[in-house]
């Protein structure tokens, strides 16, 4: 098993492909236009192979202030959206248990990355893998669960300052 966390600018169109359609596959919150602005949106992509196959995903976005401001408004937040400059996103892995650390290991590679400055995710509340994994990489739910406009469940705000 390997990870490589890359660039956004310097992800081959093969990963591109290959991460766009893991995303989509395991019912992303992301919308369709987010994904082809992928390109321009994302800083850092992490692609995790076994034997060649990908089996996990994560990417790092520099969200737009308006979305940003909108997020951390829509849950109530007490945190102030100004200090969060990056966005986690698109974790999408094929160990829905979180036993072989695929989650983990993508998760490093990227804050590795990123190194110090506030961080946020946006997640399905009943994704208790996520869930434990952000808390044991001291991230903070903050303000309330909403529903999620794309079907019956909902989303949490997850932070790390």
């Amino acid at each position: 098993m390997s990870i490589e966390v890359k660039e956004a600018s310097r992800v081959t169109e093969e990963e591109f492909v290959q991460f766009r359609d893991m995303v989509v596959r395991n019912g992303t919150e992301a919308f369709p236009a987010t994904l082809k602005e992928l390109p321009e949106r994302a800083r850092y992509i992490a692609i995790y192979r076994r034997g060649g196959s990908l089996v996990g995903t994560g990417g790092i976005k520099v969200p737009r202030p308006e979305h940003r401001a909108k997020v951390f408004a829509g849950v109530r937040s007490s945190f102030d959206p100004k200090i969060f400059l990056h966005e986690l996103g698109w974790m999408h892995i094929d160990d829905p248990n979180g036993e072989e650390g695929i989650g983990k290991a993508i998760l490093d590679g990227l804050l590795d990355k990123v190194g110090s400055g506030g961080i946020y995710m946006v997640l399905r509340s009943d994704n208790a893998v996520l869930v434990s994994l952000l808390k044991s990489m001291k991230f903070k739910k903050t303000g309330v669960e909403i529903p999620s406009t794309r079907g019956n469940y909902f989303n949490v705000l997850f932070a790390r300052e």
